[in-house]
């Protein structure tokens, strides 16, 4: 083997080797991403009135800017598809909110009625307070909140 040969052999090698700073984000990236996952899209659990909000207008916002963006893009409609990641983000959301509140996600056929079902869901879902303690949907997530823990996690 020549001496060009044996540099690019060790090249190779060591771009093959794991860096461990690449191996923490990496797993970095999939818990944060498994969290979000959870977040937005799992109707299992419970999320706090704060939280609700929170993650229903980071939704929205984001909603907002993809749809301003994909808006001029093309003669195709390309905001159906942000439009359903919106709308199944917000039901799931909507779900784990009643969970909170010690209610089926049933609830939100409510939302098929015009006008007052509307009222009723937006008023139950952004105004009242969850059941205090744990509930038939899981712990109370003031409770992990208040332990810093991940509100996302379902035991």
């Amino acid at each position: 083997m020549t001496n060009e040969n044996q540099q690019t052999s060790q090249v190779r090698t060591e771009a093959a080797e794991p860096s461990v700073f690449g191996d923490v984000l990496r797993a970095k990236a999939s818990e944060l991403f498994g969290s979000l996952s959870r977040l937005f899209f799992s109707r299992r659990g419970r999320l706090s009135r704060g939280r609700f909000w929170q993650a229903a207008l980071s939704v929205w916002l984001l909603f907002w800017l993809a749809f301003a963006a994909l808006d001029g893009v093309s003669t195709f409609d390309l905001t159906r598809f942000p439009a359903f990641l919106l709308i199944a983000a917000l039901l799931c959301l909507a779900s784990k909110r009643y969970h909170d509140l010690d209610r089926s996600s049933l609830w939100l056929l409510l939302l098929l009625m015009p006008v007052l079902g509307v009222v009723v869901v937006f008023y139950e879902l952004g105004f009242r307070r969850g059941s205090v303690g744990e509930n038939s949907f899981g712990t109370d997530p003031r409770d992990l909140e208040s332990l810093g823990r991940d509100y996302a996690t379902v035991s």
